[in-house]
């Protein structure tokens, strides 16, 4: 009731009443009039009380100064039923109202009976109002107290901000909040520092190279040694999350979700990632104006001393600029200059001034954006390459090969990893400096590691240009080239080098070929068989890709699936029936050998008198037989008789026949067994003569010089039974 007396809690009677306990009641009667009135508001065109409500309470609470805590607390609520009334309505809470709550917030914020309500006002405030306007408000009311406890609940208030909202809520704005952070690093209390260190982490998960850049450039170099420390630890033990933005955080302004139109699927407000200005600078206009001058001054006997002293200031500034410089078109013409007064140091007669030449080349081009970098890298990757291949020097070497690596390389904030447009610059300067060293420099092995390790990076063969097409045949001629080179660590480092290339399609097969026909004849035998590898490489690959792109047909009802193993037994089964039929009609080849009969290790243990005597008497007679005169003219008159050509046999076709038949003849006088000893019986019924005679241990011919009789006559004995590559 709002005129109802103060002791029948009429409000606005208990808002003059001079008991806390009355004012307080009034207060949260308030509070509870504003929610409920916020659930049964139409969209009518009348505006909603809050500003009227706010400015009554203001005015019978000293402006909102009220000694006890009570009626504070009371305030506060009040505050945070006003931001949820406004959160139902979807509309935004007045900003003098938003002026007049966070700095009480604030105030109250390290106050143990209060420090709770005051951080749920503050986060209540940011759902209704852009939270980089509220967090500058209450930055700006914390500077005014002298007491560290606010300023160490604020920063504690910061880090769950972040966490609830997210950095990129804040907008541009981060800025000041990392200026703000450093200056809470220089004060004495050491829980503020600690605090403001924990903050920096939380910026650093989810802004990364971002919130190192504009950390650098603001006052950073003032800091002292152990909080520069402290701050590069926090880095690396608070590492940069990239998916960190596309996370769903628990809360979000109704400003921003309306203004983006982004609406979370998982149940709330996915907050807008405004765009952070990060700041770059303009190298050359923050050098002296006679730097360059200086930089290439030859006058004098001190005069490498003020060629130091300009590449020094070049570092200097490159370390303030915080590792972004500004690309503009502008800028990109006075960095072009630059670049090419560092190229000529790094043939500066001086050798020190060289590897600090290179490693600035280096730093320029990382601290530019993808499309500067490769425009740039024009200029500087020559002499680079250059000095990586011819330079004596190894510090030379490695300082040019270092500056080569992060000279391709993208911005941390645009992902970092290798920059494919910079490859692309890369071609060329490598092509004519791989020709000039006529492949003999001493780091060119290192430079074609360089290539295994970023062929990924190159670009592909099936999107390249006409005049990409050419680039790419050079360059393949050049590496083939290198297969020739004097040197087994270039030639090794070559041959890796194609083929990772083939294998990501950097470079065409035809390309090598081409390359290879340009050298010398003893040259491409020397090579072929290294091409000959990479096409098996290639044409594996290819099928590879076919047979995961062929899609599988379905079979009809009358189609049958053959698997290999049934079309293996098919053919077994139709070689041993072709056998079989041979060995019926008696033409069957006698040279191999039957694999069902387990053949005896060649080395025997068996002494050399039983071996013989294990061999029939009957062949033991025919064997030797077959030595005497008369079988040896009757065997030249048989053959001095004509006899049609197709009829016509061989020496070693008779003398096989005539052991075939002293074998079948002994066996058949020994146990009468008509079949073969050395064939398997497929019949279950075995005599036990058939079973001791296939337990009869056959030995092979014996290990004994050549020219023995009994070895010789072995060996014709079972020759027709054994392969031919064991005789």
């Amino acid at each position: 009731d709002w005129n109802a007396p103060e002791d029948e809690g009429g409000i606005l009677a208990g808002m003059k009443a001079s008991s806390w306990k009355l004012r307080k009641a009034a207060i949260d009667a308030l509070a509870l009039f504003i929610k409920q009135l916020a659930n049964t508001w139409d969209s009518s065109p009348s505006e909603f009380p809050s500003s009227a409500i706010t400015v009554m309470v203001k005015e019978n609470t000293k402006s909102f100064k009220e000694s006890n805590f009570n009626v504070m607390k009371a305030i506060m609520s009040l505050f945070i039923s006003i931001c949820e009334a406004q959160t139902v309505l979807k509309k935004s809470l007045s900003s003098w109202i938003c002026k007049e709550a966070v700095p009480i917030a604030v105030e109250k914020i390290a106050d143990r009976k209060c420090s709770e309500l005051a951080n749920s006002l503050l986060t209540a405030i940011c759902v209704i109002r852009t939270p980089q306007s509220v967090v500058q408000l209450a930055i700006k009311a914390v500077e005014s107290i002298k007491s560290p406890l606010p300023h160490e609940s604020l920063m504690k208030w910061c880090v769950a901000f972040c966490k609830d909202f997210g950095v990129n809520s804040l907008g541009a704005y981060v800025k000041d909040v990392v200026s703000w952070v450093l200056q809470e690093c220089e004060k004495t209390n050491a829980n503020i520092r600690k605090t403001a260190i924990s903050l920096i982490a939380e910026l650093h998960v989810q802004l990364g190279p971002v919130l190192k850049a504009l950390i650098k450039a603001s006052s950073y170099d003032k800091l002292p040694s152990t909080t520069k420390n402290q701050i590069e630890s926090t880095f690396e033990s608070s590492p940069f999350d990239p998916d960190s933005s596309k996370v769903t955080r628990p809360k979000s302004c109704i400003i921003l979700s309306s203004d983006g139109g982004s609406q979370s699927t998982n149940g709330g407000n996915s907050p807008l990632a405004v765009e952070i200005e990060i700041p770059k600078t303009d190298l050359v206009e923050s050098l002296p104006k006679d730097c360059l001058t200086r930089m290439v001054t030859k006058e004098g006997k001190n005069a490498w001393k003020i060629r130091k002293q300009a590449l020094d200031e070049v570092e200097a500034a490159l370390e303030k600029c915080g590792g972004l410089v500004d690309c503009s078109p502008p800028s990109i013409v006075s960095l072009t200059e630059l670049l090419k007064a560092l190229r000529d140091r790094m043939s500066d007669s001086q050798s020190n001034l060289k590897p600090l030449a290179a490693k600035l080349i280096g730093s320029i081009l990382s601290a530019a954006d993808s499309i500067a970098q490769a425009k740039l890298g024009k200029i500087a990757y020559t002499p680079l390459i250059h000095a990586v291949i011819n330079d004596n020097k190894k510090i030379m070497r490695e300082a040019s090969m270092t500056a080569l690596k992060t000279g391709t390389e993208k911005l941390e904030i645009d992902g970092g990893g290798p920059n494919s447009l910079s490859h692309e610059s890369l071609i060329l300067p490598l092509v004519s400096e791989i020709n000039d060293s006529e492949y003999k420099g001493g780091g060119l092995p290192e430079i074609l590691s360089f290539l295994v390790d970023r062929a990924e990076f190159f670009p592909k063969v099936d999107s390249l240009t006409s005049k990409g097409q050419q680039s790419e045949q050079k360059l393949a001629k050049q590496i083939v080239a290198c297969l020739t080179s004097s040197k087994s660590e270039t030639r090794s480092a070559a041959e890796k080098a194609l083929t990772k290339f083939v294998e990501v399609g950097a470079l065409k097969l035809n390309s090598i070929e081409k390359g290879m026909k340009t050298l010398l004849p003893a040259q491409q035998r020397s090579v072929s068989v290294i091409v000959g590898n990479l096409k098996s490489l290639s044409s594996s690959a290819i099928e590879k890709e076919n047979i995961k792109e062929t899609p599988k047909k379905s079979l009809n009802s009358t189609q049958r699936l053959v698997t290999p193993a049934k079309r293996s037994a098919r053919k077994d089964a139709k070689k041993e029936s072709v056998v079989a039929r041979a060995r019926r009609d008696g033409s069957a080849p006698r040279s191999g050998r039957d694999r069902s009969v387990p053949r005896p290790d060649r080395e025997s243990s068996v002494p050399r008198r039983e071996r013989e005597s294990s061999v029939p008497r009957s062949v033991r007679e025919r064997s030797s037989s077959s030595k005497r005169p008369d079988r040896v003219r009757n065997t030249a008159l048989t053959s001095n008789t004509p006899e049609p050509h197709e009829k016509r046999r061989s020496t070693k076709d008779v003398t096989r026949m005539n052991c075939d038949e002293s074998i079948q003849d002994s066996l058949e006088e020994s146990s009468h067994v008509s079949q073969h000893p050395l064939h398997s019986k497929n019949s279950g019924n075995v005599s036990k003569e058939e079973r001791s005679l296939k337990r009869k241990n056959w030995p092979e011919f014996t290990e004994e010089q050549p020219g023995n009789e009994q070895l010789a006559s072995l060996k014709k004995l079972w020759s027709p039974l054994l392969p031919s590559s064991s005789i």
